[in-house]
């Protein structure tokens, strides 16, 4: 990286909430010019924008950017570890492969949490220079988070359509959904192996399966 060269890190993710699938995590590395062209395409949260033009724009941020990762959190690796947890571990790791001058990230604790989250994170790497900008919504507010938004969502969707075609159509995979609901319900009480899609620690699965059940499920880890 040249000296006194600006360069933006922007990390967030998708699936935190789902019962079904991974999370996946993003970090987009940009320069100032290539943060300018992002706001011209008009990246914003992904959330707010539908599949086809998440796909879209996921092809433009990937010929703009100077690169991007995307890291897949699994649903046992979920299982064994909490969530901030996770997303904490793999922040520093982005920090440490990419080495930007400005940190945004899309914190994932609540509102009270976040200045404790971003403190910790920078006693962690240790780096006086990094400027760390942690708020919730960040992808609302900064176009490199907007485009590890956009980029997160679009992987996560690929990959959830192809557990679909292997294990049938649970739905979205929130615990909001009925019919997600309602496939766990068949599936678990058919006594299917779905350890490596589904998240055991989920209230859903708790509700239907009582966690001792859940241990005579095959455990394919071993």
């Amino acid at each position: 990286m040249a000296s006194g060269k600006n360069k933006f890190l922007g990390i967030d993710e998708a699936g935190r909430g789902p019962v079904i699938g991974p999370m996946v995590i993003c970090a987009v590395l940009v320069d100032e010019k290539q943060e300018r062209k992002l706001k011209r395409i008009g990246v914003k949260d992904s959330k707010k924008i539908s599949p086809k033009e998440r796909e879209r724009l996921a092809k433009e941020i990937k010929e703009i950017v100077e690169d991007f990762e995307l890291v897949e959190i699994s649903p046992q690796e979920i299982d064994g570890e909490s969530l901030n947890r996770l997303e904490f571990i793999k922040i520093k790791e982005m920090y440490r492969k990419y080495k930007p001058t400005h940190l945004y990230i899309d914190v994932p604790t609540s509102p009270r949490g976040v200045k404790n989250f971003c403190r910790d994170l920078c006693y962690d790497i240790g780096d006086s220079a990094l400027e760390i900008i942690g708020e919730n919504r960040a992808d609302e507010k900064y176009p490199v988070v907007s485009a590890a938004s956009i980029l997160a969502k679009v992987e996560r969707d690929k990959i959830v359509e192809n557990l679909k075609k292997k294990y049938g159509d649970f739905g979205s995979g929130y615990p909001s959904d009925h019919r997600t609901v309602n496939f766990l319900k068949v599936k678990l009480h058919k006594k299917k192996d779905l350890g490596k899609i589904v998240r055991k620690r989920w209230k859903t699965v708790s509700k239907i399966i009582p966690p001792v059940e859940q241990y005579r499920f095959p455990d394919r880890r071993r």
